[in-house]
């Protein structure tokens, strides 16, 4: 929120950024489909994919409680273990992300606009009457009674 979309877009990729990501991420209490469209805003906003990245996989493996449980559990050698592990690990995806993200040319705004349905729209709306016949035959007898002769 204290940051304009132009300061991500500018410090947005790099090494220090992606540290950063990994270090605001590791104590979060967030789950993986709560931290997703935080991620999809950075992207529209010029962070890359492999900052990104970073945030998306540090946050959701961790939280304050587990690191105190893990600590409690099994002590300071192993806790340092295992937020090394993850700082290192979603770094070095981060850095490869980017590095592939470069090597194939992916404009990441141009993708994001140009996104679409994947279904053609009979298919879906065949798929949803499926659903429904499958929905009612399954539970017909439970909110419809079903009389027999």
């Amino acid at each position: 929120a204290l940051v304009p979309p132009s300061g991500l877009a500018l410090y947005g990729s790099g090494l220090l950024p992606m540290m950063f990501m990994a270090v605001v991420g590791i104590p979060l209490y967030v789950c993986a489909s709560a931290i997703t469209p935080v991620g999809a805003g950075m992207l529209a906003a010029g962070v890359s994919p492999g900052t990104v990245l970073v945030l998306l996989l540090a946050a959701p493996i961790t939280s304050m409680a587990t690191l105190g449980i893990m600590r409690r559990e099994m002590g300071n050698k192993a806790l340092f273990c295992y937020l090394a592990g993850i700082f290192v690990v979603s770094i070095a995806s981060g850095i490869i992300i980017d590095k592939l993200v470069f090597l194939a040319a992916i404009d990441v705004a141009a993708q994001m606009g140009a996104a679409s349905e994947i279904l053609p729209g009979w298919v879906e709306i065949g798929a949803l009457a499926v659903l429904l016949v499958l929905a009612v035959y399954r539970f017909r007898g439970r909110f419809i009674p079903v009389t027999r002769a």
